[in-house]
């Protein structure tokens, strides 16, 4: 099998992420809600180390994702977003996977084995440009658009996911399968598997027939990255390439497809059930930490990818509130750096 090597650039201005369960802390930290004292005092330093590096441009904290999923106390979750982002967002998780497989798609045409992936991709605009015009202009405008769906509806999806999720580790226990065995499984079998319950879906919509929700959502997946193949050249209309390319090492090697492989066999061949966030950790993980040098998760998803090699693989430090010297470390690094040229 070829090698695919996948160079990520880091953006010149380091840049750290935290999960959502962080910055509501911080949110319920500025409230005065938040009791623990241990913990009070590791995000106050945490908060007011971001602030103080974001303000002068030696840090930035963008946002990605994280307003999706908080609906209680939303107005001042998102004002502690806000604070630390200084407006600078990543683009989605589809989003950057499509940016992703768009480059690797390129590679694959062309007979290329070295990718290289530009951090301001990954954004929706230059990062540092953001960060300098919401700190000169001193005035930072902020318009909330809400959830797209209802919180019902997320919360559905949330369980079918979970639900799924589960299934796979319960099957994958009984049949004693390995890490290894489920990682290639993941990279290879799951794209062949949505590529058979899209065709599924096909058959059934022209036959009249209604579609189970799993062949619907395939269908969608496959849709999507036949609109992505068909904007190479010489590709349009080209479905048999695309099916060729999604089982390639092309297609495995983008960091969004070889990140959720590498976590998803892991939790489901592992021992411990499947959490109501992991799903949404998997994709915050595969789609950012190959674009920040500081990404702090929860204690488990921590342990994941640091057991992965995830976090040496793509040069991200990877922490906890709890590993406050790495933290501390790693502000001290920034604060004294000369900001590279881009």
């Amino acid at each position: 099998m070829t090698d695919i090597c996948v160079k990520v650039h880091k953006c010149p201005v380091p840049i750290i992420w935290l999960d959502t369960s962080v910055i509501i802390k911080i949110a319920l930290l500025k409230l005065g809600k938040l009791n623990n004292a241990t913990e009070k005092l590791r995000l106050e330093e945490l908060q007011k180390k971001i602030y103080e590096l974001t303000r002068i441009g030696k840090l930035l904290c963008p946002e990605a994702g994280q307003a999706n999923e908080v609906w209680i106390q939303r107005s001042h979750f998102l004002d502690t977003l806000y604070e630390l982002s200084l407006g600078v967002t990543f683009r989605s998780h589809k989003g950057i996977e499509d940016i992703q497989v768009q480059r690797m798609m390129s590679a694959y045409i062309s007979g290329e084995t070295l990718v290289s992936l530009p951090y301001i991709e990954a954004f929706l605009q230059d990062p540092v440009l953001v960060a300098n015009q919401s700190l000169e202009s001193g005035l930072s405008v902020h318009v909330d658009i809400g959830i797209l769906d209802t919180i019902e509806d997320i919360k559905n999806q949330r369980a079918i996911v979970h639900k799924e999720l589960e299934d796979l580790r319960q099957t994958c226990l009984s049949e004693g399968m390995t890490y290894n065995e489920q990682l290639q499984r993941e990279k290879f079998g799951g794209i062949k598997e949505t590529i058979s319950l899209a065709r599924a879906y096909a058959k059934k919509a022209i036959s009249g027939f209604e579609a189970e929700d799993n062949e619907f959502r395939s269908h969608l997946e496959i849709s999507r990255l036949l609109s992505v193949w068909n904007l190479h050249e010489g590709a349009s209309g080209d479905l048999a390439g695309l099916m060729k390319f999604l089982i390639s090492p092309h297609y495995a090697s983008a960091p969004a497809v070889d990140i959720s492989a590498a976590l998803i066999a892991r939790l489901i061949t592992g021992k411990k059930s499947i959490d109501h966030g992991d799903a949404i950790d998997v994709d915050h993980i595969s789609s950012i930490l190959p674009y920040v040098n500081l990404m702090i998760v929860d204690k488990r998803m921590r342990d994941l990818v640091r057991q992965l090699s995830l976090d040496r693989k793509y040069n991200t430090l990877v922490c906890f509130t709890g590993d406050t010297d790495e933290i501390d470390n790693f502000f001290i690094q920034a604060e004294t750096a000369q900001v590279r040229s881009s």
